[in-house]
């Protein structure tokens, strides 16, 4: 445990001053910018989008460093993701139809599916090379539209992209410059959006920022699948509550008969925001993910630890979240969507 702290002592003290403050900066000013332009060009409503800006800042803050073996392997998946990010972009400034939206994910996945990560995480299933595409597919599709439905509050995105960046640090027990590096970047850039993100219609990270979130994440959980197991277990925890979250959400508007491609405020964090009137929304994830972790420690004492991993995921992530909705959700809410008829 001593040296445990040690590491991550060494690896903040090295990255600290370099990546982290230079991404807060670099980002906010950035976000201000953004912000001021759409307020010079006098168009309507939270300026949203940002995700294309925030791309651009992480691909550089990476290339930097491209002499590290890891990086350049990171590398020509990025170069995907950043430039179908800037493609989907049109989808903050036009919105696009579902049909479009589609074709640019699946597009982006089956290109990342041939770059070196996508190829290594491949190999490791040689006789299930469809199959693991097909899932990869649905997963891609499934991430980008619960980032979306995420990006509906004051810094619902930025807490996840912090944790995603503060997993990669604390769980490197490889000692991985690499992982150090991208998770440097990825907290620089969640602090530095949260500034003004945390102000009420403000910026959004937007549609294109839900996208580069969603293929960054599952990028890293191939890359850490092959040389980081403790890494690939994390992420997978942190991302399981708002998937289940939309499951649930989704299930309760088909009961519901609401049309599904029109907004709601049904969500866990919503219907948090909606009766508390402060941040108490945030915690769920970060709770979800603690619990997660503790109870997988505790079963890999009596098991396989990937099957203590992923009973931890399936059995207690669906036991958390309907315990936070009892609790903290409104009664005509917890399978319903607040009608009478329904209470």
């Amino acid at each position: 445990m001593i040296n445990f702290l040690f590491n991550v002592e060494d690896k903040l003290m090295d990255l600290a001053f370099k990546l982290i403050p230079l991404n807060i900066l670099f980002t906010f000013l950035c976000s201000l910018a953004y912000t001021r332009i759409h307020k010079f060009t006098r168009k309507n409503g939270v300026p949203k989008g940002f995700g294309s800006i925030a791309s651009i800042i992480f691909f550089i803050s990476i290339y930097t460093y491209k002499t590290d073996n890891y990086i350049s392997l990171f590398l020509p998946s990025l170069i995907v993701i950043v430039l179908m990010t800037l493609i989907y972009y049109l989808d903050d400034l036009f919105e696009l139809s579902p049909f479009i939206r589609m074709v640019i994910t699946s597009i982006t996945i089956t290109l990342l599916i041939n770059m070196p990560i996508g190829l290594d995480f491949l190999n490791k299933f040689p006789s299930f090379y469809l199959i693991v595409f097909c899932i990869l597919m649905i997963s891609s599709l499934v991430l980008v539209n619960v980032s979306n439905f995420y990006d509906g509050s004051n810094l619902n995105m930025s807490s996840l992209i912090f944790l995603m960046g503060l997993i990669l640090i604390i769980f490197n027990e490889q000692n991985l410059r690499a992982f150090d590096i991208i998770g440097s970047c990825l907290l620089g850039i969640s602090i530095g959006f949260a500034i003004l993100n945390c102000r009420p219609n403000c910026i959004y990270i937007g549609d294109s920022g839900s996208f580069l979130f969603a293929f960054l994440f599952l990028t890293l959980l191939m890359f850490s699948y092959v040389i980081s197991p403790e890494i690939f277990f994390s992420l997978f925890a942190l991302i399981a509550l708002p998937v289940f979250d939309v499951f649930y959400v989704i299930c309760l508007r088909i009961k519901c008969s609401h049309n599904l491609l029109i907004r709601n405020y049904l969500h866990l964090y919503q219907r948090m925001e909606i009766c508390n009137q402060n941040y108490s929304y945030l915690l769920p994830v970060p709770v979800n993910l603690f619990v997660v972790l503790l109870s997988r420690s505790l079963l890999r004492n009596f098991m396989n630890d990937y099957v203590a991993m992923y009973i931890s995921i399936i059995f207690i992530t669906p036991i958390n979240y309907l315990l936070l909705r009892f609790f903290f959700v409104e009664k005509e809410y917890f399978f319903g969507d607040g009608k009478k008829h329904e209470g």
